[in-house]
C-alpha cells in the first residue's frame, strides 16, 4: 500500500507503476493519469498502451492497488471507447540499444 505523499509525487512525474505480484496475466501496469493512459506488460512480455481510460479509474487504482489488476485492466481498458496499441516485447534474449556493444571504428 502506498502513501498519499508518493501519490502526488508520481501525479506530478504523470506516471505511477503497479506492480502486479499477484495477476496469473500482468506483470506491471503503468498509469498515466493525466494523459488517461496506462501501459500494460502481460506475462509473456508483450506490451501494449491504452488510450482513453477513464481518469476515475486511474485515480481509483492508485488509490487502491490492492484491487484485483487482471480485473481493472478488462474492466477499464478493454472497453469501448479506449484504443489499444501494441507497443513491444520485453524479452530477455533481445537486449536494450543502450546495452549493445558496438565495434570500436564506428
Amino acid at each position: 500500500t502506498t502513501t498519499i505523499g508518493s501519490h502526488w509525487v508520481s501525479l506530478i512525474n504523470n506516471m505511477k507503476s503497479i506492480k502486479c505480484n499477484k495477476s496469473s496475466a500482468i506483470q506491471e501496469l503503468f498509469v498515466y493519469p493525466l494523459e488517461g493512459k496506462c501501459s500494460v506488460m502481460y506475462n509473456n512480455g508483450h506490451i501494449y498502451e491504452y488510450s482513453g481510460v477513464s481518469r476515475r479509474a486511474i485515480f481509483s487504482i492508485i488509490a487502491n492497488d490492492q484491487q484485483s489488476i487482471g480485473k481493472w485492466v478488462n474492466h477499464n481498458c478493454k472497453t469501448k471507447g479506449v484504443a489499444c496499441e501494441w507497443t513491444g516485447h520485453e524479452s530477455p534474449w533481445i537486449p536494450c540499444v543502450d546495452e549493445v556493444q558496438l565495434p570500436n571504428f564506428i
